[in-house]
């Protein structure tokens, strides 16, 4: 039996800190905007010159400060295309969000390619899938997907790619951050493998950093430091989350991937997932199980 580690207590340690910050951010990014009209208006209207010169001076204090702007979430959830977060990690998505955790998914790629119908146009398919994906999530109780729009297997390791990472893990400051194993053999959608490496990267170091992507400081990002990462679909399985519980929300998410479960090779979906499931339970006191790599970032 894998060690567990009691990943619930580490996220409510957390979400114990973050909740302080969490109504002094939202002040100061509602005063930021306060300001930046009026700003506006005062420079438009050329009245009340001390008045302008307050503000400025306010906006410029804030500004300069680079208070946080950010809405912070326990998981972050990086999912190379709409329907593998729910393969992967929707059990133990359901799981926390029971328990008053926040989840926040961000898809990498906007599935336009993941067809086989002959007569499936890509702007359709994308339409389709991340309908499909906001309702997966509604079932998991996911606070929110945010949808990156990058080409479905057009995933590349550069820059740009890597700044969107950050900057999500900078927006909403999570204790966790899950994805895709990178490191699978041989045969691995490029995607997944790409997603997975960029997320590592994002992680540790560049948002972290505060001299990486400095341009991220203008919005208000400031450098985050993830406490822990989890890959889903490993090789090298180190933690093992009972979902015997939330089993059927899984099965549920899952199913509304239509577009993708339809294509599957697969007669009787809930017995070939419980079968999944039950096989990465083996050797431990539950039935059904999600399986992942975790690594503790200590840098």
């Amino acid at each position: 039996s894998i060690k567990q580690f009691d990943l619930e207590a580490a996220i409510n340690n957390h979400k114990e800190h973050e909740g302080a910050r969490r109504g002094m951010q939202k002040f100061f990014l509602t005063l930021l905007c306060v300001l930046r009209e009026l700003r506006g208006k005062f420079k438009i209207l050329h009245q009340n010159v001390c008045g302008c010169l307050f503000i400025q001076r306010c906006y410029d204090f804030i500004h300069l400060r680079r208070f946080n702007v950010t809405e912070p979430a326990d998981v972050v959830v990086v999912s190379p295309h709409p329907d593998d977060a729910e393969f992967g990690v929707a059990g133990t998505v359901a799981r926390w969000t029971q328990q008053d955790k926040q989840v926040v998914y961000v898809v990498c790629t906007n599935g336009n390619k993941g067809s086989s119908d002959p007569d499936m146009t890509p702007d359709a398919l994308v339409e389709i899938r991340q309908n499909e994906q906001r309702a997966a999530a509604e079932i998991l109780g996911v606070r929110e997907v945010v949808f990156l729009g990058n080409p479905d297997q057009g995933l590349e390791d550069t820059p740009e790619f890597r700044k969107q990472i950050v900057r999500m893990i900078r927006r909403y400051q999570p204790h966790t951050v899950v994805t895709a194993d990178p490191y699978r053999r041989y045969i691995w959608h490029r995607d997944h493998r790409i997603a997975g490496q960029v997320t590592i990267d994002a992680v540790f170091p560049y948002a972290r950093d505060h001299l990486a992507y400095p341009e991220l400081l203008e919005e208000g990002l400031q450098p985050h430091k993830v406490k822990q990462m989890l890959f889903w679909a490993s090789e090298n399985i180190n933690y093992i989350s009972n979902i015997t519980d939330t089993f059927d929300l899984k099965l549920q998410a899952l199913r509304c991937h239509k577009s993708q479960v339809s294509s599957m090779k697969v007669s009787d979906l809930e017995n070939w997932l419980r079968q999944r499931c039950s096989d990465l339970a083996e050797g431990e006191d539950f039935d059904l199980a999600e399986a992942f790599h975790r690594e503790e970032i200590t840098w």
